[in-house]
């Protein structure tokens, strides 16, 4: 399975990196509830430099999946006898609408433009 860690830039996806060397993949799509993904891999310089400039601006595809995953963690786990791992994880792109800010509604009794936006600063 080949894995794509790709940015968004704009209205266009660059690829970044692809992660083709995984130790286990977990890959759950659901059709109400977002979706999560975790990747554990043995670490990768390449790859974690990307993961550290640009988090919260990443996105993982898959070639079977047409599910968009949105990177929300990585974790560096580091062991002297079996090495260093890389842990990647996250859920599915629908997650970000519960990220969003909802300004609450206000009803303004002002008779003019300039009172109704002093009363939207105070």
């Amino acid at each position: 399975m080949i894995l794509y860690l790709k940015s968004v830039f704009a209205t266009t996806l660059v690829t970044q990196a692809v992660i083709d060397t995984t130790l286990s993949v977990i890959w759950v799509q659901r059709f109400q509830d977002p979706g999560e993904f975790e990747i554990y891999m043995a670490f990768d310089a390449g790859i974690f430099n990307v993961l550290s400039r640009q988090i919260g601006q990443l996105i993982v595809t898959r070639d079977d999946s047409d599910a968009v995953m949105y990177v929300e963690h990585v974790k560096v786990t580091e062991s002297a006898t079996e090495g260093d791992f890389l842990t990647i994880s996250g859920r599915t792109i629908d997650c970000v609408l519960g990220n969003r800010v909802i300004i609450p509604k206000k009803k303004y009794t002002a008779t003019t433009y300039g009172a109704a936006i002093r009363g939207l600063i105070n």
